[in-house]
């Protein structure tokens, strides 16, 4: 309501741009907040995924070469 209201006030006194500047900040700053919250939740699951795979790319590596060393030591 908001806006319809600005913008009804804006074409009555003809000063139509100066009344939608206002909810054109509230809308930037409401679409900066959002984007700081969806950063802020994707942060911490984003480490935990990249923990994840660089853990399975150490392991990935150290199986064959502890493999190696049992099948040396068997012989």
């Amino acid at each position: 309501m908001k806006l319809t209201s600005s913008i009804y006030v804006g074409e009555e006194s003809g000063r139509l741009e100066t009344m939608l500047t206002n909810p054109a900040d509230d809308f930037d700053f409401g679409a900066e907040q959002a984007s700081e919250r969806m950063v802020t939740l994707i942060q911490p699951i984003m480490i935990i995924f990249l923990a994840l795979v660089i853990c399975l790319i150490i392991i990935s590596v150290l199986l064959p070469i502890y493999t190696l060393y049992n099948n040396v030591g068997n012989m």
